[in-house]
């Protein structure tokens, strides 16, 4: 640390916490091969796991969230678990399209996986809230089946579909009512 300080090409640690310049990132990567550049994103993924708050609803973790954000897309795999918690703060938050974006890369990513539920729920929750409500109970109409079959009709990822259809649903007739 002291030398890599004295070569400025760290920060002077302030929180915990160093930055490095983006050219001195490029020119280390470059370095590493391909064995090593897949094992330091899968540590670093690892790490970004491990420092997410886990509290995406919960305002006061939101600093927490914007600060690691560009961090975590950075070096999360596509479909990671973490990125559905991003999405998760980034819709709490109120960047709903962010979310939605977020939220179609995970779905297409999960589409392979044995469970796409979540990423599938997720998407169209967030395509709701960037203000598209048609579209987001079109995509929630097809998962309660889904659901009931692999959840059960009483779980409550079922019961929030279920509400989550009704309330997409609602919010697009009540757009249609004369005014």
């Amino acid at each position: 640390m002291a030398a890599l300080r004295r070569y400025c090409l760290i920060s002077r640690p302030h929180d915990g916490l160093v930055s490095m310049h983006r050219l001195v990132q490029a020119v280390t990567l470059n370095q590493l091969t391909d064995g090593q550049r897949r094992a330091w994103f899968a540590a670093a993924g690892t790490v970004m796991e491990q420092a997410l708050p886990g509290t995406p609803q919960a305002p006061a973790a939101w600093p927490d969230y914007r600060r690691l954000l560009p961090h975590a897309l950075a070096v999360l795999p596509p479909g990671a678990d973490a990125l559905l918690e991003i999405s998760r703060y980034l819709g709490a938050a109120g960047d709903f399209r962010t979310a939605r974006t977020l939220a179609r890369q995970l779905c297409d990513q999960r589409a392979e996986r044995p469970d796409p539920l979540a990423a599938r729920h997720n998407l169209a929750y967030r395509t709701g809230e960037a203000g598209e409500a048609a579209a987001a109970r079109d995509q929630l109409a097809a998962l309660p089946p889904i659901c009931e079959r692999v959840l059960r009709a009483e779980h409550p990822d079922t019961l929030a579909v279920r509400h989550n259809f009704a309330r997409w649903a609602e919010t697009e007739e009540a757009t249609k009512l004369p005014r």
